[in-house]
């Protein structure tokens, strides 16, 4: 999770800001390439969050201002008829009680719906899981009559595993546990169906996602920032990173699906690292 970075030295500032520069430039160009295009698949751009801490609540709703084109749908949405107008769903992983206090008038004002992914075996506490650095780690989960009261209406609930685990590393009883017993956990806990699951730290593979299909489960999610195709309809949906304090053309392309281009070149530079040497 990365909603607060940490203080760096400046050596180590300036090359976390050319790298950031870099990927918006690479994005930006992308973009305009892609408006190039003959064609365009109807698409839909999921973002994902982790917290909003009291002090980017002003600038996330900006954030939310700036999406007054689009069509905001639920992170499960399947409509493949051909509309023109840009699709984004809105997500957030950990339900962190911030997002309950900050993120939810601003998202409820707006009348958009969003879904929350809950690791069910952590509801009530602070995270014990491994944490990225920079995260706020005096974040504490949403308990249980909190996650059961949000308003059903505007507010999916998904499964986030039971204890946050990566689940490619787990053996396979162990990860079907993970994946099966939060499904179960959480539509005890609140009386809902649970059918979508985010991957934790993005981590999977070919046995965690067949494991997730024989859960039940209608769509899993990776943190790959690849737009979904409507048309394909694909089981694994990408979505994209955004933090409250993105840079205001960060998130304008973020929204727009312009960070696609990142898994593509990650798979070239892990084929030219596994390459063995002659």
């Amino acid at each position: 999770m990365k909603s607060v970075r940490p203080q760096k030295s400046c050596g180590a500032q300036d090359k976390y800001s050319m790298k950031r520069i870099f990927k918006l430039a690479i994005s930006a160009l992308y973009w305009f390439i892609a408006l190039l295009a003959p064609t365009r698949w109807n698409r839909l751009v999921i973002l994902y969050y982790h917290s909003v801490p009291d002090k980017d609540r002003d600038a996330f709703a900006k954030q939310l201002d700036s999406l007054a084109r689009f069509r905001v749908v639920s992170a499960d949405f399947t409509d493949r008829r051909d509309d023109r107008q840009p699709l984004v769903a809105i997500t957030f992983d950990d339900a962190f009680k911030s997002v309950i206090e900050n993120a939810l008038p601003e998202l409820a004002a707006r009348g958009m719906p969003f879904t929350i992914f809950a690791p069910s075996a952590a509801l009530g506490r602070c995270p014990e899981w491994q944490m990225e650095p920079g995260a706020d780690r005096s974040e504490t989960l949403m308990d249980v009559e909190t996650l059961r009261s949000l308003p059903r209406n505007l507010v999916s609930i998904g499964s986030h595993t039971a204890s946050h685990p990566r689940l490619s590393q787990l053996p396979a009883e162990t990860a079907q546990s993970e994946i099966s017993g939060s499904k179960a956990a959480l539509e005890a806990l609140t009386d809902r169906p649970i059918d979508q699951l985010a991957f934790p730290y993005g981590d999977y593979d070919e046995g965690v996602v067949q494991a997730c299909r024989l859960a039940g489960y209608a769509y899993v999610y990776s943190i790959d920032p690849v737009p979904v195709n409507l048309q394909r309809d694909d089981y694994v949906r990408g979505r994209v990173q955004v933090e409250p304090h993105d840079w205001p053309l960060e998130f304008f392309l973020k929204s727009r699906g312009a960070y696609a281009w990142m898994p593509f070149v990650s798979a070239v530079k892990r084929r030219l690292v596994a390459r063995p040497v002659a």
